[in-house]
């Protein structure tokens, strides 16, 4: 039988009480994430606490984000608690999915999760798990058993039953999220071919902290792509974020996305850094032809400094100046810099140093290939500062 762990909803909401988190969190490792979601329950903290505070978490957990009212919330909570267990995670979304045959999704998950074992310390990332097709729910199953899950987290609303289950996946614990106002992120945008313009207005009020660089640059690949009569080419715009400012890049990502697609292809390109490269570069070719062939016209790719060299090397094709396939379509790709990256710096200094990092990032191609994918992918990058309302927690010393 499953050992399950529940947060409860008849308790007090926690509004800052300095007693109640000294009692809650004695050893201070989880002040920040109290501090930060502060409109939550006592009830769950003393859970995270005794789940994930003191013991060393070790091997695969899986994490299901249930929470289809508030994926805001849920989702910075969901990375918060990755970092706060020293996970290194992976997340797998429902767009990247929707549009594939059976076969081809259920073996980007094999293959996504066929590199887990062995390693220490995995969190794999179901985002917006209620929208997810079910048969990839449940190719998670002998994953579990084969590779030894130590347990499932589960996200979701207070009041609610998760509606999705990973029996035989180790330990469920249950933690019942309240909504944070505060990370209620992205606003609602005009998607009109002829409103850009007010659609990154409103997008500006959210991200208060950015140069006028970004939103200059951001305006004149719409305005290049989407006036003028039929697209020449795709519209690309790599987002570069140095430590500390991941989270921003990746919501800008998004909402700049959803001017071209309410419900834009998201993958996060972390899930293929230990896939075979021939195996990604198939998968992803797979997914945005797939993709595109609907009524989907934007892409976001996360972390796509992680993508292996060669399996990078899809978007030679697909964001190709004059030959592309996907003409109509945009591409937002974010860098996760480990390396400072100095904002007040001239924008080519920047843009120097993300493609720098790039360059590092996919040592393993070869110049003659990777100088062409960046002339392609790279004719546009801004890099963003952090916003305080969207970062999540740095990395927890357990020492």
């Amino acid at each position: 039988m499953d050992q399950t762990v529940s947060t409860h909803d008849s308790l007090p909401v926690l509004q800052n009480d300095t007693s109640v988190l000294a009692d809650i969190d004695s050893s201070g490792k989880i002040k920040g994430l109290i501090e930060m979601f502060n409109h939550q329950k006592p009830v769950l903290w003393n859970t995270i606490k005794q789940e994930f505070g003191d013991e060393e978490i070790n091997g695969i957990s899986i994490l299901v984000v249930d929470t289809p009212s508030d994926q805001s919330t849920a989702e910075a909570f969901a990375l918060t608690l990755s970092l706060l267990i020293s996970a290194d995670h992976y997340l797998l979304s429902p767009s990247q999915f929707i549009s594939m045959d059976r076969a081809h999704a259920e073996s980007v998950v094999e293959d996504v999760m066929s590199t887990l074992g062995g390693r220490s310390n995995s969190l794999v990332i179901l985002n917006s798990a209620e929208n997810m097709p079910m048969y990839i729910i449940d190719s998670l199953g002998p994953f579990c058993s084969s590779l030894l899950v130590q347990r499932s987290i589960v996200i979701t609303a207070p009041g609610t039953t998760p509606s999705v289950t990973l029996p035989a996946c180790g330990k469920k614990t249950i933690l019942r999220v309240q909504t944070e106002a505060t990370l209620q992120l992205l606003p609602t945008v005009t998607q009109s071919t002829d409103d850009h313009h007010t659609a990154l207005n409103a997008i500006r009020k959210v991200f208060v902290s950015q140069s006028d660089r970004v939103w200059m640059a951001a305006d004149a690949v719409m305005t290049e792509h989407r006036t003028g009569g039929p697209p020449r080419r795709p519209a690309v715009l790599i987002i570069g974020a140095p430590p500390g400012a991941h989270r921003t890049a990746d919501v800008l990502a998004e909402a700049l996305a959803k001017v071209y697609s309410e419900k834009p292809l998201m993958i996060d390109s972390h899930q293929f850094s230990r896939v075979d490269a021939d195996r990604a570069k198939l998968h992803i070719d797979r997914t945005l032809d797939s993709t595109f062939l609907g009524d989907v016209r934007s892409a976001v790719f996360t972390r796509v400094d992680s993508l292996p060299g060669p399996a990078a090397m899809i978007f030679h094709s697909y964001c190709d100046h004059d030959d592309a396939q996907f003409k109509h379509v945009a591409y937002f790709m974010t860098v996760h810099c480990s390396d400072d990256v100095d904002t007040n710096s001239p924008p080519k200094a920047q843009e120097e140093a993300i493609l720098d990092y790039l360059k590092r990032s996919w040592e393993d191609l070869h110049e003659e290939k990777r100088g062409p994918l960046l002339s392609r992918i790279a004719s546009m990058v801004v890099v963003v500062k952090a916003e305080k309302n969207m970062e999540v927690l740095p990395p927890v010393n357990r020492q």
